[in-house]
């Protein structure tokens, strides 16, 4: 993350990419790992993030934010690693969840960012080499098709 906010490591690359980030230009959802340094650099560029647990025990303020997020801006680029899920819904990933979010936390959220004008997406993680592929790809059709209305 550090690049897109601050510099690149690689000073030509750095002159190409002059608009950098700012935090609130960004916001995260989910299932994260950070580590103690990537905690303290989104605080202090401000970044939101809201783990599994907050989108499981307080997914109105979640939707409230993202709500807020989406007025703000006029092109948003949802990257969207399904991972997120549990592994009983998606197995066939690098890393299967197996304390994921459901259908029903993930699903309100999709439907709020689906009626965004202008939005890119990226779907990640889904693993067709791995077992459970049919239940995995439903899930992601399931995605796509939601955001896409």
């Amino acid at each position: 993350l550090r690049p897109i906010f601050d510099k690149f490591d690689v000073p030509s690359i750095d002159k190409v990419v002059e608009k950098k980030l700012k935090g609130d230009d960004i916001i995260y959802f989910g299932n994260f790992d950070f580590e103690r340094e990537e905690i303290e650099f989104l605080d202090i560029q401000k970044i939101p993030r809201f783990t599994k647990q907050d989108i499981r025990q307080n997914n109105d303020v979640v939707l409230d934010t993202l709500k807020n997020f989406l007025s703000l801006h006029d092109h948003i680029l949802i990257n969207f690693d399904i991972d997120v899920f549990d592994s009983t819904l998606v197995s066939a990933t690098g890393i299967p969840n197996n304390n994921g979010l459901l259908e029903n936390h993930v699903f309100p959220q999709l439907h709020i960012i689906k009626s965004h004008k202008s939005k890119t997406i990226v779907l990640s993680e889904l693993n067709p080499e791995k077992a459970g592929t049919a239940q995995s790809t439903d899930i992601a059709k399931s995605i796509i098709l939601e955001l896409l209305g």
